[in-house]
């Protein structure tokens, strides 16, 4: 059983893994980082690092996009990381014990949501009556004090209490069932894969995705090969393409030399802007953390009920990508310093731009960039290459936090002609294909290096087997009803199955399949 002192730490470390993923966002809260410091806490890291590879890619398609909270694995893998260490059981073993705890821990998040919607509230009274400190202390507190604690405080019951009574649940049940969890476990990762794929599916994703797909299970290349290849004929597509523009973009006037911005005052505010999601509500979401970044905009150029009225306009609801959300608030800074910044011009600048640039952010950010640095990280986890979690982390900081201060220095530069220039030239587009393309493939590497199913039927004569269906099936194409789970997943979801009934449906699906022995799984 853990100690007292090793579930308080595990459960430190699903505070601030939470709070560092809805904030600075480094991926220091990957899953593979999580169970590798698991690992330290209980004496076996390399253990904890398979374990967190091991849900890295399990639960890979499954991110918050657009206020969404699917089941969340990092309590999981945090607790089956401390149980799997303590049984002696292998890394495989998480996987079958992970599934109930993401379920829970999603609700907990949902529960914490609603009630940061008390503090949005207290910090709509709190502004109307000018106590703007107060409103950014209760933005910066919200949050620690529901979603934070409420994982921290789950992980610490679940490592102290929890590995007693699931000992003795695993030492009941049978070892086929175990076997049929892990098979339920791998079709669960077609769906998350198909959660990826399901908003880009169209014919040169797809042909894209069955490249990737190729590579890994004709060929065999090692996923750093692919990624670098997959990525030589994406930029040479890229830079090859031509682009159709549809006029020419508004000449914009200079602005002054001499910004009245000072740099320690638009530092300040990209600083702020990490703690964007500090306070997320299911009531307005984004919008006490948006306020909180563009406060010290709005306080060096308002006061009195002028800046009461400018803050109130940023108090109404506000929900798109993090990294893609900070040229909004670049545009919306220049606007306030050049004197056009009105109320309601302010609430139509982020009403228009967050949809589409949600979109965006998401399929370049979630989808591929982090789909890569995950997939590849994950992979050297699993084979026990202890700079995995750091090669995540850091990959995290220089993309994430580099892209959230470059974006906004751009926004803000390139003003009121940002959006209306790149639409011009197509160059959203042209990046979002290259990053779609990249995505698309990696994806289509893990479907096929990954997701090991297969059927175990064989017919068998005097003793001897005469026929395996597996066999047949590999020469027609190896990792063949990995392929067909996923692209099958996929079309479920775009013909309107929920992404959660989908997940139950596969699980028990494989559940049962494997326990009569018609399907099984390749361990990771």
């Amino acid at each position: 059983m853990a100690t007292i002192f090793q579930a308080f730490l595990c459960g430190l470390l699903a505070y601030t893994s939470r709070w560092e993923m809805e904030n600075l966002q480094t991926a220091f809260s990957s899953n593979t980082m999580l169970g590798f410091l698991t690992g330290i806490i209980f004496g076996n890291p390399l253990t904890g690092l398979v374990v967190g590879g091991t849900m890295d890619l399990l639960y890979l398609g499954l991110v918050e996009i657009g206020g969404a909270t699917p089941p969340r694995p990092h309590i999981a893998t945090i607790i089956t990381s401390a149980i799997v260490t303590e049984l002696g059981q292998p890394p495989a073993v998480a996987i079958a014990l992970s599934f109930p705890i993401a379920i829970l821990a999603a609700q907990l998040i949902n529960a914490a949501f609603i009630l940061n919607t008390g503090y949005m509230h207290y910090i709509d009274s709190l502004i109307a009556k000018g106590k703007f400190r107060t409103a950014e202390i209760v933005h910066l507190t919200g949050g620690l004090t529901t979603e934070f604690m409420f994982q921290g405080l789950a992980a610490f019951l679940g490592v102290w209490l929890g590995s007693g009574p699931i000992a003795a649940i695993y030492n009941a049940v049978p070892p086929a069932f175990w076997g049929s969890m892990i098979t339920a476990a791998q079709l669960v990762i077609c769906v998350g894969l198909a959660a990826l794929l399901r908003t880009i599916w169209k014919p040169e994703v797809i042909a894209f995705y069955l490249i990737g797909f190729g590579l890994a299970a004709f060929l065999h290349l090692p996923m750093v090969s692919m990624a670098l290849l997959i990525g030589a004929v994406a930029i040479y597509i890229f830079t090859t393409k031509k682009v159709e523009t549809t006029g020419s973009p508004e000449k914009v006037e200079e602005k002054p030399k001499e910004r009245r911005l000072s740099s320690s005052e638009f530092f300040k505010i990209f600083l702020r802007s990490l703690f964007l999601q500090n306070t997320f509500s299911s009531e307005r979401m984004q919008a006490s953390g948006y306020w909180y970044s563009i406060f010290p905009a709005l306080k060096k150029y308002y006061s009195g009920d002028e800046l009461i009225e400018n803050s109130k306009a940023h108090l109404e609801f506000y929900n798109t990508n993090p990294v893609t959300s900070q040229p909004i608030l670049g545009i919306n800074i220049a606007m306030i310093e050049e004197g056009v910044a009105t109320p309601e011009l302010q609430k139509n600048l982020k009403a228009g731009l967050m949809g589409p640039l949600a979109g965006v952010g998401d399929a370049i950010w979630w989808f591929s960039i982090s789909t890569i640095i995950t997939v590849l990280g994950a992979s050297m986890a699993l084979q026990g290459n202890y700079i995995a979690p750091f090669f995540i982390w850091g990959c995290g900081i220089v993309f994430i936090l580099g892209a959230k201060y470059v974006l906004l220095r751009y926004g803000y530069t390139a003003g009121l002609s940002l959006l209306k220039t790149a639409q011009v030239t197509g160059g959203i587009e042209r990046y979002l294909d290259l990053f779609t393309i990249v995505g698309a493939s990696m994806v289509g590497a893990v479907t096929g290096t990954w997701i090991g199913l297969y059927t175990p039927i064989e017919f068998v004569q005097g003793g001897v087997v005469i026929f395996k269906i597996q066999t047949a099936l590999d020469y027609i194409m190896p990792q063949l009803l990995s392929l067909i789970g996923t692209v099958s997943a996929v079309y479920l979801l775009r013909r309107g199955v929920s992404l959660f009934k989908l997940m139950i449906a596969y699980m028990l699906g494989g559940i049962v399949l494997g326990y009569l022995g018609l399907l099984a799984a390749v361990p990771f």
